[in-house]
């Protein structure tokens, strides 16, 4: 009987789990609830940070070829009682398999699941952008995203589908760190150029781009949706190739919604930023400290509007840019890309907050 259950609750989108068991998975296939039970020093190690902390305990990973990602799915601790819960900001998207992992002491718990097959869709997926937004970049611009309007085959190679070439039409060849990043559910991939081409004493291959000249990327009609399409269209995007860019961004906001509203938080920068590291770097938390579901999308790479999965309440929010939200170059906020000093490694440590109230 408990088997029928299960197979009942699966095609209804939602996870069983047997009596017993030290990692519980509940809730809906595609955003479920994972639920772990804390020693009495887990609780005491996270209680005074949850969310930086428990990240530390409990971990849902993607598998791409049968391997934990290196990055978590992104997503919201929270203690109940003796147990520590997770679930993703996102939907985890179909036909893809995740692992558990709940470190107790020196054993590491595993669980791993298997989200359901797509069902059949018309939408098949387009590129929406190409990231930087602006037409002018620094000569040592360090990451480029896609965009795409549906979620995509989560591919390590992705890379091998954008192109980059010159003004002759020649193409620049191995572009690419040899490694694609997903973000967004799929939608974002990120694209790293090598940084033996950008960083200064790491000899690899010459310099990507030549300051002063044009480049064109292309987004081939080559790679799929993560249904198996390809995409319905390519998209070329064209750069001039500016200086170097040796300086640090700085983030301000600037325009506070007005409470019992779902109107966008205004975050300003001083120069463009590396989309993906805004959308996957910025984190918002209220009054208690809870965290605050947000989407995050751009007016262009300067400004970001940060709107809450609920409405605004009267009293203080606090924003965090995590350390790793870094500009074109890969500049970060607390420090250049281009350094090897150890006391400026410290400060990747230091994330920088933003605090603000809402009237």
């Amino acid at each position: 009987m408990k088997r029928i259950y299960c197979l009942l609750l699966l095609l209804l989108g939602q996870l069983c789990v047997w009596a017993g068991e030290k990692i519980t998975v509940k809730g809906s296939v595609l955003k479920p609830v994972i639920t772990v039970v804390l020693t009495a020093q887990q609780l005491d190690d996270i209680k005074d940070d949850v969310q930086s902390k428990a990240g530390n305990i409990l971990m849902l990973k993607m598998l791409i070829n049968t391997i934990p990602a290196d990055v978590p799915v992104t997503g919201r601790y929270r203690v109940k009682g003796n147990t520590l819960q997770f679930s993703p900001l996102y939907n985890l998207g179909y036909d893809r398999e995740f692992e558990i992992q709940y470190i107790l002491g020196d054993t590491i718990l595993k669980k791993r699941f298997k989200t359901p097959a797509a069902p059949h869709s018309d939408r098949i997926s387009k590129v929406e952008d190409v990231y930087p937004l602006a037409d002018t970049i620094p000569y040592n611009t360090l990451f480029f995203n896609v965009r795409f309007s549906e979620p995509m085959m989560p591919d390590q190679e992705a890379y091998k589908h954008i192109r980059v070439y010159d003004e002759q039409g020649v193409e620049r060849m191995q572009a690419w760190r040899q490694r694609s990043f997903w973000l967004d559910s799929g939608r974002v991939l990120v694209l790293m150029i090598h940084p033996g081409r950008v960083k200064s004493g790491i000899h690899y291959e010459s310099p990507l781009f030549d300051s002063g000249k044009h480049y064109k990327i292309i987004v081939n009609k080559s790679i799929r949706d993560v249904n198996g399409n390809f995409i319905t269209s390519g998209l070329t995007k064209r750069y001039y190739i500016s200086g170097i860019d040796k300086t640090s961004p700085a983030a301000q906001i600037k325009q506070i919604p007005a409470a019992n509203t779902v109107k966008p938080l205004k975050l300003l920068f001083c120069e463009g930023m590396d989309h993906a590291s805004v959308i996957d770097g910025v984190a918002l938390y209220d009054g208690r400290g809870a965290a605050v579901p947000v989407h995050i999308n751009e007016d262009n790479d300067k400004q970001y509007n940060i709107i809450p999965s609920c409405s605004w309440q009267r009293g203080t929010y606090t924003l965090v840019l995590k350390n790793a939200v870094y500009d074109f170059a890969a500049n970060r906020i607390n420090r250049l890309f281009e350094v090897s000093d150890a006391k400026e490694l410290e400060k990747d440590n230091v994330d920088t907050v933003l605090k603000f109230e809402v009237r």
